[in-house]
């Protein structure tokens, strides 16, 4: 029994060493690879860059504002403030913004609501003055804005809503010091935008539905239109 024992635990610790070894165990450490930001060794240094920017998340993120606040190494400094710079949106896209089953976002022209208001750098902003500044980094970008289903205005809409993420990000880390706080204000933010983009998709159902107008985002025979 008792060499039985013996190796089941070797098989055991040769197994966490395997999985260990290549790297399926868990993430690097974030202070780790930050801190190598500042290696002497020119390689390590972009080794963490890359590997930072791969691995960005929200946690990472809230790090690296931390340290850009607080580091005296200006090559630390410099990584940093570029990683912020590209990085800023990715934490909280994707899942995070849920369509609810609809299969794109919906048109930033049909889903807008008339008199449409919003703080920041949009305060002064009407409907149409969203409607062309974004429609038109959608175009800049080639997505085509044509009938059947507009994906111009689609984009836009998405546009839209990268900006605002961005903007709160970067609103929550400059205004709190407290990470418990940065993560309490970007929440609150999501939860507004989450808000919106519900709205956007009932406006736009709305706006078939008034007009007695298909709407080719429905479904039919269990798939989407594209």
């Amino acid at each position: 029994m008792i060499k039985y024992q013996k190796v089941i635990f070797f098989l055991v610790l040769a197994f966490i060493f395997c999985v260990t070894s290549s790297g399926v165990a868990a993430e690097p450490d974030i202070d780790k690879m930050i801190s190598q930001l500042g290696n002497d060794s020119f390689k390590l240094r972009e080794e963490a860059s890359k590997n930072l920017e791969e691995k960005m998340d929200l946690d990472i993120y809230v790090k690296l504002c931390e340290t850009q606040k607080k580091s005296k190494d200006l090559e630390v400094i410099h990584r940093v403030e570029r990683l912020i710079d590209i990085c800023s949106v990715k934490p909280l896209m994707g899942s995070r913004i849920n369509l609810n089953g609809y299969p794109k976002y919906p048109c930033i022209d049909y889903g807008m609501p008339w008199g449409y208001k919003l703080d920041g750098p949009w305060q002064e902003w009407g409907k149409w003055d969203f409607i062309n500044y974004y429609r038109n980094k959608a175009l800049k970008l080639g997505t085509p804005n044509e009938l059947p289903n507009f994906l111009g205005d689609r984009k836009a809409t998405e546009l839209f809503v990268e900006e605002r993420l961005k903007y709160s990000i970067q609103e929550a880390v400059k205004n709190f010091d407290n990470e418990k706080e940065i993560r309490r204000k970007i929440k609150n933010s999501m939860e507004l935008i989450q808000k919106d983009i519900d709205m956007f998709i009932e406006e736009e159902k709305d706006h078939y539905k008034i007009r007695g107008e298909r709407n080719l985002l429905e479904i039919q025979n269990g798939q989407f239109v594209k």
